[in-house]
This record gives C-alpha cells, structure tokens and sequence, in this order.
C-alpha cells in the first residue's frame, strides 16, 4: 500500500476511535458505536452490525471513554456560571458590546481548547481565582448576599468588596465595560480591576426550554444543554439558556442524560398557608403523592406516583436555598374530580418575581411547566378558587426542583 494510503488509514481509524461511544440506557441495554443525530426524541447510533434508534428519554449516558483532564497543579483559572447553571472554567475575558469572549481553560492534553462568544443575557456570573478554595467560598457568600442589580466586585485586603449598579456595554477591545452606578452615573470599569469578578442580575426568564442533557467535555465544563447537534466537524451544543458552544468530538467526555440532583416537592417540607377552619365544615391544604380518594395522581390517563394535590385558596412556600435552577411538574385537575367544569388559577413566584400565572381548568389537557428557578431562595405556589370550592383542586404531578 502507498504512503498516502497507510495515512489516511490511519487518519480513518483515530476518527472512529474519537467518535466511538459507549451507549447505556435505563432499561440496561448497552451499545457501542458513533452518536450521528439526535433528533425528534431518537438517538441514532451507527454500530457494527448497522444504525440503531434509541429513545432519547430511555439513554442513560454516552460515555466517550475518556477522563476530564485534570489542570497542572498550579494552573490558575476563572469561572464563569451560566443562568441555566452551566459551569465553564475560562483562562481570558472579554466583552466586547453585548458579546462575552471566553478563552477556555487549555489543561495538560492533546485537544485545544477552543474559545467561545456568549451572549451577554445568559452570564450568572464571572468569578476569579476559581481554583482556589477560599476564593470559592467567598464568590459563594457574595452571591448569597446579592440584590436586584449587577455586581462589580473588588478584591481588597482579601475581602470581596461590591459595588453595584448595571453592566452597560464592553468597548471594542472587550477590555472595559460602561457601568452605571447606583446613583445614576456611569463610569467605565476595566475588566482587570474586576478582581473578585461580576454578577449579572438577569430578569427571571418564567417557562424555559426542557433540558436533554449535561455535557461534559475534557476541559472541565459542564454545559447543561437543550439541544445536541451531530455536525460534521463534531457537535452543536445549545444550553438552556441559548448560549452555543461548538466542539470536536474528541473534546467530549460524556453525554449525562440522568438528570440527577433532583428534589421532589412532595419529599420536601412546605410552610403552608391557608385561611382558618371553620367549625363543622372539612379542611384540606395540600396532600402529597395521591389524590384525595388515597390513589395515585391521574392526568391525561396517565397514572403518577410523586406530586401534589393542592386544594384552592393555599399558598405552599418551600425554601430553596439558591440550590437549583429548574422547576418541572405536569399541572392539571385530577380525572377523579367529577366536576367537568371545575377551575382554579394557579400562581408560581420565585423571591417575590412571577414566574407563571393562568387558569387550569378540567376540560384542558395537563400543561408541562419548566420554570427558571436559578439562584431562588423562595419558592411560592398559590392556588386561588375561581367559583366555588367544589372540584377546583389541581394536581402539580412530577412537580420537583432539579440542580
């Protein structure tokens, strides 16, 4: 065989080697081969004996087979956070307009680490000296104790010191930003006397897209996505909050489609709130994983074993703790009530911030919710009557806040 030959060969060879995965499902079937589109809930898996169509919602995990790299021991890096709760460890910083320019972290290792444009709207945060672990535990007190506005935040003396107001504009070389204090006047801010970092105060975005699942690449990033794209030159990934990353295959680690970290509302304790009893007549707030007759939730001819049966005129509030950023139930009224005309208006506010208002009525098929609860210390479900109290409790099933 001819030189050439040997070459791209061998050049045919590593491809597959950096493109072969190993597929695992709930269901415990395993595959192994090349991820070439997922798309309308089907992943397509070219294997040895041919393509084979997997469910999306039965995969439990492509795993590339290769380990994050690990940053040289003294290796110094930043952190920026997504609003969706995406993680991206970043060596360089720029914001030039509206647009954010990360350089990523490039850790001991043969794959380049590629640099990114963000849309400004969905940055979290930017913290310094992430690699340092009393660095990270100040970052975490500032943003426990953040406002409503965006933080500028200065390292003096080894205190964080905030300054708040709004993140304007970067200037052309993205090394400077046009900020507006408190008071109304606006001064530009270099990026290198950020020496703590910045805080953006997004608005609360209510209903989000659903996620499909983490992706998890060599450099350290955890990108939490809502759509995967198989392209030729490797995958297309769109976070939740609409930021888009490109990448080789070979700079994957793994697909996680666990979606772990989950807290069910029903296995969490409640502050309820609701109008006092009257003598003689019955009293109902809220009840946890059935429905008032002791069976499981029903919704659509769909039976569920987690949620909540919440009756009219209660406000159930749960402490988050700033812990998670997604709030997902299936929310109707239950197949049980007999009242075939029945509604009630439900509310969900997060920190005081509407996240979802509307009618839910029995005639309606369930409605899906996926609600932005990123950094939310209190969450609040009320349930106002809309008539009479008779049939209007609602089912919340599924309902759980998700890391």
């Amino acid at each position: 065989m001819k030189p050439f030959g040997l070459a791209l060969l061998f050049a045919s060879a590593c491809l597959g080697f950096a493109a072969a995965a190993d597929i695992s499902t709930l269901t415990g079937k395993k595959h192994q081969g090349e991820v070439t589109a997922i798309n309308d809930g089907v992943m397509t898996v070219r294997t040895e004996g041919g393509p084979v169509g997997v469910a999306v919602k039965d995969v439990f995990v492509v795993d590339y087979g290769r380990k994050v790299e690990v940053p040289a021991k003294d290796a110094k890096y930043d952190e920026l956070e997504l609003i969706d709760g995406s993680v991206i460890r970043t060596t360089g910083l720029l914001i030039k307009g509206k647009a954010v320019e990360v350089t990523l972290l490039q850790p001991p290792g043969e794959v380049a680490a590629p640099t990114m444009t963000i849309p400004m709207e969905t940055i979290f945060s930017f913290s310094r000296n992430a690699d340092d672990a009393k660095a990270r535990l100040a970052w975490k007190k500032v943003l426990s104790g953040r406002g409503k506005r965006d933080l500028f935040v200065l390292k003096v003396n080894d205190d964080l010191t905030p300054v708040a107001g709004t993140v304007l504009t970067g200037n052309a070389a993205g090394d400077a930003i046009e900020y507006e204090k408190e008071d109304g006047g606006k001064v530009t801010f270099k990026l290198s006397r950020a020496t703590g970092g910045l805080v953006f105060n997004q608005p609360p975005r209510g209903q989000i897209p659903p996620t499909l699942c983490k992706v998890i690449d060599l450099f350290g990033n955890t990108l939490i996505a809502k759509d995967v794209q198989v392209t030729k030159a490797g995958v297309k990934v769109t976070t939740v909050a609409g930021a888009v990353f490109e990448y080789p295959v070979a700079a994957l680690a793994k697909l996680d489609f666990s979606q772990g970290n989950i807290s069910y509302l029903s296995d969490m304790e409640a502050v309820v709130t609701a109008p006092q009893p009257v003598a003689g007549e019955p009293y109902f707030t809220y009840l946890r994983d059935k429905n008032q007759d002791g069976g499981q939730l029903k919704l659509d001819g769909v039976s569920y074993a987690k949620g909540l049966w919440v009756y009219p005129d209660t406000t159930l509030t749960y402490k988050l703790g700033g812990d998670f950023r997604e709030l997902k139930m299936l929310v109707g009224i239950d197949e049980s009530v007999p009242v075939a005309n029945s509604t009630a208006r439900l509310v969900i506010t997060a920190d005081g911030k509407e996240l979802f208002a509307a009618k839910v009525s029995r005639k309606d098929a369930a409605k899906a919710l996926n609600l932005d609860v990123k950094g939310v210390k209190e969450l609040r479900i009320t349930l106002e009557r809309d008539g009479l109290y008779l049939g209007n409790q609602i089912n919340l099933a599924e309902a759980r806040v998700q890391k």
